[in-house]
């Protein structure tokens, strides 16, 4: 089997070090993507979208960039136990990229709106 293949369509696991780095980049192509809307004319519609695209398409390639060339593998991201003291949700040996989705889910269920931050049970926000 082709070795690119199998790591490009491979699982990546979040670490704390790659959330942080992604949400810098989001955050950078947020700014650039919000400029060009700011000072493109809307009469350009085609060569704004285009290039607001293509911030996008940045965006995620450096994303995956990150991951997929990142030197930790799935077996050592940090698990941590988690809370939501605005709605009572617990979770436990959950990663950082884990937590929000379940609490999310949680909430679903129970027909809830929680705005809540999630805290991992040694006190630190996410």
């Amino acid at each position: 089997m082709n070795q690119t293949i199998e790591k490009n369509f491979r699982y990546h696991a979040p670490t704390l070090a790659n959330v942080e780095a992604h949400a810098r980049i989001r955050d950078a192509a947020r700014d650039f993507a919000q400029l060009i809307d700011d000072l493109v004319p809307q009469n350009a519609g085609r060569e704004k979208a285009t290039a607001t695209t293509h911030v996008e398409s940045a965006m995620m390639w450096a994303c995956a960039g990150i991951v997929r060339h990142s030197k930790v593998d799935a077996a050592t991201v940090p698990v941590s136990d988690w809370r939501c003291d605005n709605c009572g949700w617990r979770g436990t040996s959950l990663s950082i990229a884990e937590a929000p989705q379940r609490h999310a889910a949680y909430n679903q269920a129970e027909k809830m709106l929680c705005s809540g931050n999630l805290k991992r049970n040694d006190t630190q926000s996410l």
